[in-house]
């Protein structure tokens, strides 16, 4: 019932489920099939379609705070339109 299915957190630091906030990347041009999850500590991790593993996003950037989820907002769509 799980082929194809690939386990979760592979690849990234540990990611606490109760604590954290999941948004999925939807559209064209190669953008669908992102995953993109902010952290406790304010730490956004994105992951591709291809499954090759988390990265840290926005290295360098400051932390989000994660304890209001409005922080967060992912823009997606085709072409021009992405962000």
């Amino acid at each position: 019932a799980t082929d194809g299915w690939t386990r979760y957190g592979q690849g990234t630091p540990s990611i606490p489920s109760a604590t954290s906030y999941l948004d999925v990347a939807s559209g064209g041009d190669g953008l669908e099939g992102y995953v993109y999850v902010l952290r406790a500590d304010g730490k956004v991790y994105v992951a591709d379609s291809a499954v090759t593993g988390w990265t840290q996003y926005g290295q360098g950037s400051p932390a989000i705070p994660s304890t209001d989820p409005d922080y967060v907002a992912l823009a997606t769509g085709d072409g021009g339109t992405r962000g």
